[in-house]
């Protein structure tokens, strides 16, 4: 309420309510950080991070990529991005495996 436009603020909260795994929440202030700030890498960073754990692993990606463009060098975002790009990757296979109704694949 004090300072509404601070992108750091909402993002401080967003990872405060990671921590609690409160994810949709958290979801929201991260998004609201980057709508403040679109170069806030930190909060780019939970936004995908949020998106992943919640089962959405493109939208995650679009975000690990945004911290990329941002900062080329992000170790933490290049891991995360191996991360949600294995996620899509099984996912990918379970289709493939549910058509054929292999569903002990599955």
């Amino acid at each position: 309420d004090t300072c509404p436009n601070n992108a750091s603020y909402y993002g401080n909260r967003a990872a405060t309510l990671m921590m609690l795994g409160r994810f949709r929440e958290a979801l929201e202030d991260a998004q609201q950080s980057v709508r403040l700030d679109d170069s806030f890498v930190r909060g780019h960073l939970r936004e995908g991070k949020c998106h992943l754990s919640l089962g959405n692993a493109m939208a995650a990606s679009r975000c690990f990529q945004r911290v990329l463009e941002l900062d080329h060098k992000n170790t933490q975002a290049q891991q995360e991005l191996k991360n949600a790009t294995t996620v899509l990757e099984y996912e990918k296979i379970a289709e493939v495996d549910f058509e054929k109704r292999d569903f002990r694949k599955v």
